[in-house]
């Protein structure tokens, strides 16, 4: 199978990668943007072809898709930091929105066979009280910042481009990935770097830490690609599975 994989450069792309290597007899791609570190994706030099281009640029999109031909692809690029959303909304909105048009447009005029999983996000339910943990699909989604409003709009889309013109559209609702390779602007990133600089004697014997009372779904980002495979092999299209592990940790813990 030939597989394209957006943002692959990422934690969760580049793990999907690693994953399908070990597991299957697949062709994969990966799409880059221009000047994107490219530290996650070296362990794979050579195994998978890299392409660059630019998702917000629908000619770059289409270009790319026709030389691939891809029989599935991942859509996992995005502005993907709720916090930095408020700093740059249209950007958010640019990047994820019509980055997603790009590609199910192009998917449309060239090939509607093309599976597509578009990563939805748990940032989508806005704020969830205690009791109502825990979320079910089904739970009301009023997101509360640009970039839980873009991925609404992506998982829209992705419903919309199923219903109108037949693509097999995958919709995933991560909630948070973690493990190597992760950007240092995760809580536990951020910790582990701490603590490994410590240890190095390079900090004191102190851990900064934010809010330690906040409660978040923490996942194994290897446990995460497993799941949005068995979601494109054995799961229902154009239909929301939350991607997460059931429990919430306090931070603290």
């Amino acid at each position: 199978m030939k597989v394209l994989i957006t943002g692959i450069t990422g934690l969760v792309g580049s793990h999907l990668a690693d994953y399908l290597l070990k597991s299957g007899n697949h062709e994969i791609s990966g799409f880059k943007r221009f000047r994107s570190n490219e530290q996650n994706i070296i362990r794979n030099a050579g195994k998978i072809r890299i392409v660059e281009g630019d998702l917000e640029d629908p000619f770059s999109t289409r270009y790319i898709i026709e030389q691939i031909k891809p029989d599935l692809i991942f859509h996992l690029a995005a502005q993907s930091y709720p916090k930095e959303s408020w700093n740059a909304p249209l950007a958010t909105m640019r990047a994820n929105i019509d980055g997603t048009i790009n590609i199910l447009e192009t998917v449309r005029n060239l090939n509607p066979k093309i599976k597509v999983l578009i990563a939805c996000s748990s940032n989508q339910y806005g704020f969830i009280k205690e009791s109502d943990v825990l979320i079910k699909e089904e739970h009301p989604q009023l997101p509360l910042s640009p970039y839980g409003i873009s991925k609404l709009a992506q998982e829209l889309l992705g419903y919309e481009y199923h219903e109108n013109f037949q693509i097999s559209t995958y919709l995933p609702r991560f909630f948070n990935q973690v493990g190597p390779g992760q950007g240092e602007r995760s809580v536990i990133q951020t910790f582990c770097r701490q603590i490994a600089l410590i240890e190095k004697g390079e900090q004191e014997n102190k851990l900064f830490v934010g809010n330690l009372s906040t409660k978040r779904d923490f996942l194994d980002v290897k446990d995460g690609v497993a799941a949005i495979w068995a979601i494109v092999e054995r799961g229902k299209v154009a239909t929301p599975y939350n991607v997460c592990s059931g429990a919430a940790p306090s931070i603290k813990e």
